[in-house]
């Protein structure tokens, strides 16, 4: 499958017009994990980045820095299937569906995308899932430690890179 085939796949969830959003996804050419990740915390405009209102820690502000706070995602296929699914769909603090899809779209439509990456494909993610004991049918964890990206309550970004493709998904979301 092509890269412009995964954009086209992915295009959906890419915002337009002037609505707030809370998910930005970007496919490049490459392998290079934190580049579009990095540009997307960098080059956003003030819809998904608003001024600060929380008083968080220090957060990422060089690419280094975004390498060293992504780390692999260890889970079988499925069970990072319905994070994808669960972060493409739901809204990070409520857990309510939210964007164009429903979870049998998205099932659908991120299992090409995976396949698409191959088999030998490396995900990457702010999010700690280790401390995970229980999942839901919705793909959630019962527990998730993350390091912020942005200045929102919750910042979930999932890097995938495989067959030189690199799927950029960066979800944030307000309690």
């Amino acid at each position: 499958m092509s890269l412009e085939r995964v954009r086209e796949l992915l295009s959906p969830l890419c915002p337009a017009g002037d609505d707030p959003v809370a998910l930005l996804v970007s496919v490049d050419a490459g392998s290079a994990i934190a580049e579009p990740l990095h540009r997307m915390l960098f080059a956003a405009d003030q819809r998904l980045f608003p001024a600060p209102r929380h008083g968080a820690g220090p957060l990422p502000e060089t690419l280094d820095d975004l390498v060293r706070i992504l780390r692999p995602v260890e889970l079988p296929q499925d069970r990072l299937l319905g994070l994808l699914v669960a972060t493409c769909t739901l809204d990070l603090a409520y857990h309510v569906p939210v964007g164009p899809w429903d979870a049998q779209q998205a099932t659908s439509v991120l299992t090409e995308v995976m396949s698409a990456l191959g088999p030998d494909a490396t995900w990457w993610s702010n999010c700690d899932f280790s401390h995970a004991e229980k999942w839901d049918d919705r793909g959630l964890p019962d527990a998730v430690a993350s390091n912020p990206l942005t200045h929102h309550t919750f910042s979930h970004a999932f890097v995938g890179s495989g067959n030189d493709i690199v799927v950029t998904i960066l979800a944030v979301g307000e309690d």
